[in-house]
């Protein structure tokens, strides 16, 4: 599991040798990008941004030692790492390239797994390899039965559509939902590990657990039965820190309790969505989850997402569901939380991000099929408004970040 994939181009006129370092690449869970001559080079680093750059010595138009002095004298590729493969093997050539500016030199023709090992470590070293950990998006409802699951599930194929590298904690003690909804029911879980000491759970057996699925979303599941051990408070930043190292966003899906599992799983979140539905009673239980979040001093991270499920001429308004919830104060508004917010009539408060409109036979259809709605019916009203959503997340976890710098 990566971080996100990272970008080779590969400047070499040897069609064999592209065609067999693109698959090899393509293997490695790389994108990589070719071209035949240094000047189609230079354009295609910038144009895919590439985080590393293979350059044969001899090729027409423009020679490799004038190559790497040209990514070199650029802004965007001055600190790029530069691997050359060539089947020049002096001494000579070798300082020359190195005095260019690139960052290692392999003769060809080469192993295969010394390739990967030379570009693994060249990523490591640069920008590339400095990863921050994933923003934590933290999904619980205020009561059972609100679509918690399915939410994050489709937040996390919007974030990857988006090319964004998700990772997905299902972090129930029993009955997970998410082999179910992509019907992977043989797929493993974390069961196992909560029979360890939380200090001996090591990263690798986390990360050997995650499953890629064909939406590109990597999934720790929750197990389908009740383990012997329970899941304890202790072994969540256990499970999570590897995860969070390896992704840009971590969404976690948690069952609609106030217990100390789901305390600490929201303590260790940069975001919580708390998701309730768009009727009376749903909307109470929110409002008294609100009032926890506060004894616990999180209320500064949360915002909601109300799901509704009934036809859209029943729907409750958006202001109608901000007073059940209790969003802009004690006392009713007549105008919405968010229109106020926009006004600047209020200051940072909790606040109702979207409602999900209605798709009970859509969703209930993808969940049959196995393929998130996102994927099945893209242009339908609940996949916009997600997709929507998702993008409104990216743009509020980053204007949090600049707030931090």
């Amino acid at each position: 599991m990566a971080r996100k994939r990272a970008r080779i181009v590969i400047i070499d006129d040897d069609a064999n040798f592209v065609q067999m370092a693109t698959m090899l690449f393509n293997r490695a869970n790389y994108d990589a990008f070719n071209a035949g001559n240094g000047v189609e080079g230079l354009t295609l680093v910038d144009s895919t941004q590439a985080d590393l750059v293979i350059i044969d010595m001899v090729m027409p138009l423009m020679g490799g030692v004038e190559l790497i002095r040209e990514l070199r004298s650029r802004a965007q590729s001055e600190h790029v790492p530069i691997l050359v493969l060539s089947n020049l093997s002096r001494v000579e050539d070798k300082l020359e390239a190195f005095q260019a500016g690139a960052d290692d030199y392999v003769t060809k023709p080469v192993n295969p797994k010394e390739l990967l090992a030379r570009i693994q470590a060249l990523l490591k070293r640069s920008s590339f390899g400095q990863t921050q950990p994933a923003h934590k998006i933290a999904l619980v409802g205020a009561k059972g039965g609100v679509g918690v699951t399915t939410l994050a599930l489709n937040i996390g194929v919007a974030l990857a559509q988006r090319e964004h590298q998700v990772a997905i904690a299902e972090l129930h003690g029993s009955r997970g939902a998410l082999r179910h909804l992509l019907n992977v029911p043989n797929a493993p879980d974390f069961c196992d590990l909560l029979a360890k000491e939380p200090d001996s759970v090591r990263p690798n057996a986390v990360l050997e657990r995650v499953i890629r699925h064909s939406s590109g979303l990597y999934l720790l599941l929750a197990p389908a039965e009740r383990c012997e051990n329970p899941l304890t408070p202790e072994h969540v930043p256990a499970l999570l820190a590897p995860l969070s190292d390896e992704s840009e966003f971590l969404l976690l899906d948690l069952p609609a309790d106030d217990g100390p599992v789901v305390r600490k799983v929201l303590e260790l979140s940069d975001l919580i969505l708390l998701v309730t539905e768009a009727e009376p009673l749903s909307l109470l239980s929110a409002r008294s989850f609100l009032k926890t979040l506060k004894s616990w001093e999180l209320d500064d991270r949360v915002d909601s997402v109300a799901v509704a499920r009934v036809p859209s001429s029943m729907m409750l308004t958006r202001i109608e569901i901000e007073n059940e919830m209790g969003l802009a104060g004690g006392e009713a508004q007549r105008d919405s939380y968010h229109s106020m917010m926009l006004k600047g009539q209020l200051g940072r408060r909790n606040k109702l991000l979207t409602t999900i409109p209605p798709g009970p036979e859509l969703f209930s259809s993808a969940a049959s099929s196995g393929v998130p709605l996102l994927l099945v019916e893209p242009s339908s009203a609940p996949a916009r408004a997600i997709s929507d959503l998702a993008a409104t997340l990216v743009e509020s976890l980053g204007e949090a970040e600049t707030q931090k710098i």
